[in-house]
């Protein structure tokens, strides 16, 4: 008898520049929304441990969407055995969420027709609510890529981000990463 009906749409649309010959610029703006709608029914069941004696009714409502921005540069470049990738870019994404629940009691019938708040009694009306959720983060962002003949590898990565569900003397934050490697695949006694 608990209905759960939901509705779930997201997409993304692009564009890319190519500035130079090696240099591409390109922006991403992308959504999701959320909607969700429950509805609980609770027979009177007055033979049980824990009796019932009002039939009852919980409606469930959510909504949420987030949206993104994503734009970047990035420059390839080959120089003999060595290639070179540089990524710059920002990101944004605001996020939003509400949802609220509703019930009533004493419901004079229990069929499928009458399962809607204002069929139940006033006297047994409760609504809660927490709010509207909102957060946004803003990002920036520096990536090196660095390969010698497809076999020694390193990368650098440097991350600043920002939010909005932190204080503001702690809203902001620097993530550096780095990583070498070797790829053995390349080495002449392991293509045999």
């Amino acid at each position: 008898d608990n209905i759960t009906k939901g509705s779930h749409i997201f997409g993304n649309v692009f564009g890319e520049l190519a500035i130079l010959k090696n240099l591409k610029a390109r922006t991403s703006l992308g959504i999701e929304y959320n909607l969700y709608n429950r509805s609980e029914y609770f027979h009177r069941d007055i033979e049980a441990a824990e009796p019932r004696s009002a039939n009852s009714l919980n409606v469930i409502n959510n909504t949420d969407r987030s949206l993104t921005w994503f734009n970047t540069l990035n420059y390839d470049r080959t120089i003999g055995s060595h290639s070179f990738n540089l990524l710059l870019g920002t990101e944004a994404v605001t996020t939003y969420a509400f949802g609220f629940t509703a019930s009533r009691s004493s419901f004079a019938f229990d069929d499928l027709d009458y399962r809607y708040l204002d069929a139940g009694s006033a006297a047994g009306l409760n609504n809660a609510g927490a709010g509207a959720i909102k957060s946004a983060l803003f990002s920036q962002f520096g990536k090196v890529n660095y390969s010698y003949k497809n076999l020694f590898l390193a990368d650098a990565t440097i991350r600043r981000d920002g939010s909005s569900r932190f204080s503001a003397s702690n809203r902001w934050a620097i993530f550096p990463a780095f990583s070498v490697g070797v790829r053995l695949s390349e080495l002449g006694f392991m293509q045999n």
